[in-house]
């Protein structure tokens, strides 16, 4: 069954692309070759205006801290630990995501950026 049956009531430019490319990939990638796809594919989004990225380590693992525009309080936070079956996905792939978290949360969100199988 095609993505667009699933999506057929939520209709955008942006939604059609997507769907689009999706359908359109090839699933046989290389495991080095689609990391960069999707860091690319997803990655490529702008992250919601006046989110800031503050990128540091953390117990010796690459982190990203999200912060909303406006955040007052840094008490609560959100850990997000990024998708891809632990074999693909990154900081930078999941960065539009975790920014729409953290600007429609209104809290900060650190993205972790775990090492990946099958190196690791």
């Amino acid at each position: 069954m095609p993505l667009s049956f699933y999506f057929k009531n939520m209709t955008s430019p942006e939604l059609a692309h997507i769907i689009s490319v999706l359908e359109n990939r090839n699933p046989a990638l290389p495991l080095a070759e689609g990391r960069e796809w999707l860091d690319h594919f997803i990655g490529d989004f702008p992250l919601p205006e006046g989110v800031r990225v503050y990128t540091e380590t953390i117990a010796g693992v690459p982190c990203e801290r999200l912060v909303p525009k406006g955040l007052e309080t840094e008490e609560c936070k959100i850990l997000y630990f990024h998708g891809g079956g632990y074999i693909r996905g990154s900081l930078y792939s999941h960065r539009p995501c975790v920014g729409y978290l953290a600007h429609t949360s209104n809290l900060e969100v650190v993205n972790v950026g775990y090492r990946l199988a099958p190196e690791f």
